[in-house]
């Protein structure tokens, strides 16, 4: 014999708070479910499937991952860090992918791809960024911005560093560009090349607004070697 239980309804004044079963009960769910859920949450569900192929799941303790097509494909472990294409993120948005994209940004059908790539073959990995935007849009550029215009402050710069060093000054070289003057209304601004000497970083060379290159520790000042504004370029 069979037993069944059939509920048409139950209204909220029914008087029945709690319906609890002794074994696992599997089934077809036709139609919409609605409720609230208590403060205590559920937690006897593990895996939840919504759609074709589509889950929500808790495969660990504090852990929640998102499926498509019957694959895990998003997961946030117990520290809050998410990861896509990893089960073990390593920082709060963590991206892996054995593809050349991991992610892509720009507006409509033109984007620049952001990725990992190893760059001689070998071990050594670096970022790269690609676009397929036309030509007359110009392709993958690297924007380093700053909001502030006066005198003096840095816009942008590139910073060669090591983290293994245990000096406070931890830049090996540095590729930085500073207005001259005010950019209020215009920029003005030059590009300056910095190294390291035993933990100190000097200003070896720059090319100011004017286009004309000074390096550093030079004597000749015809064409703007060794002169803080020299009026004639480098040839």
């Amino acid at each position: 014999m069979t037993s069944k239980i059939v509920v048409n309804n139950i209204e909220a004044d029914s008087g029945i708070n709690t319906v609890t079963f002794n074994s696992n009960i599997s089934g077809n769910l036709i139609g919409n479910v609605t409720g609230n859920v208590n403060s205590t949450g559920v937690t006897t569900v593990t895996s939840l499937r919504i759609g074709t192929g589509t889950s929500i799941s808790s495969p660990a303790t504090n852990v929640l991952t998102l499926g498509t097509n019957n694959s895990e494909r998003v997961r946030i472990d117990s520290s809050g860090n998410t990861g896509i294409g990893t089960i073990l993120p390593a920082g709060k948005i963590h991206v892996t992918t054995t593809g050349s994209r991991a992610a892509l940004f720009g507006p409509g059908s033109s984007f620049t791809n952001l990725y990992s790539s190893y760059l001689d073959g070998q071990s050594n990995v670096g970022l790269e960024i690609t676009s397929n935007a036309p030509s007359a849009q110009g392709g993958a550029t690297l924007v380093l911005s700053n909001s502030q215009t006066d005198s003096g402050c840095s816009i942008g710069g590139i910073s060669f560093t090591t983290s293994g060093t245990s000096g406070s000054e931890k830049r090996g070289a540095l590729i930085n560009s500073q207005l001259e003057g005010s950019g209020a209304t215009n920029v003005t601004a030059n590009l300056l090349f910095y190294t390291t000497n035993s933990g100190s970083i000097v200003e070896r060379a720059r090319f100011n607004s004017t286009g004309a290159f000074v390096l550093a520790g030079g004597t000749t000042t015809a064409n703007g070697i060794g002169i803080a504004f020299p009026f004639a370029g480098l040839s």
